[in-house]
């Protein structure tokens, strides 16, 4: 993560728009400007990235105009109380979280399939680096020894985030995105935590909300896959 003028640059190291953000700070737009431009230098023309802003952002819309680019749908966040949530649900699931480079593996092997994508571009997620992070951790959901859905729980203070949530094809409708997701939340919010966030596409967001998650705020994002230079 890098520190812009009015905004917090995300790099990643995996080369999918996604995954290599601007988040802007919702300032002035002189200040949208600013991170933007920033933006623009650090991932280069070629790069693909995204802008993310808690709501509307003119010098966003202005940049992606530019580019011929038109904003996402709006991302809804959502958040839950842990303290009275309901409890797991029973499933057949196997549920653990990664602690070697092998289960890593396995966890980019099932996020690629469950997001069609390419293993390959998960691939910097597979380090001992990874493995270090205390309060990042990858979780696993093995039916009859292997991988058929995985989630990350990221700590942050008294809150836990979850990301990454993803089911094999040919494994949905059984529970699984829900199990697992409450795996991440209980693996990373002991100890302490009192809240769960997230951030829920179309598909999961009715997952989400009958566990008990509300929407709180929605992101705008903007995806700039492979700039050229400006003219």
């Amino acid at each position: 993560m890098n520190e812009a003028p009015g905004g917090l640059i995300v790099e990643t190291g995996i080369q999918a728009t996604g995954f290599n953000q601007l988040h802007c700070d919702g300032g002035p737009q002189e200040s949208d400007e600013a991170a933007i431009a920033a933006a623009e230098r650090h991932f280069g023309s070629s790069g693909s990235w995204r802008i993310v802003s808690e709501g509307p952002s003119v010098a966003a819309e202005a940049f992606a105009t530019r580019h011929g680019v038109e904003r996402q749908p709006l991302y809804p966040v959502m958040a839950m109380p842990l303290a009275g949530s309901m409890p797991p649900p029973k499933t057949p699931l196997v549920l653990s979280t990664a602690d070697d480079i092998a289960g890593l593996r396995l966890f980019v092997d099932c996020a690629g399939a469950g997001y069609r994508m390419d293993p390959a571009l998960l691939k910097p997620l597979a380090t001992n680096a990874a493995l270090a992070e205390g309060d990042l951790r990858f979780h696993l959901g093995r039916l009859h020894g292997r991988c058929v859905a995985v989630s990350v729980s990221v700590r942050s203070g008294d809150t836990v985030g979850v990301y990454f949530v993803a089911v094999r094809r040919g494994f949905r409708r059984r529970g699984f995105a829900t199990a697992v997701t409450w795996h991440a939340i209980h693996a990373g919010a002991n100890p302490g935590a009192g809240t769960a966030v997230l951030q829920a596409t179309p598909a999961g967001y009715p997952v989400y909300a009958r566990m008990g998650f509300t929407r709180i705020t929605d992101y705008w994002l903007w995806d700039l896959p492979g700039l050229h230079p400006r003219p």
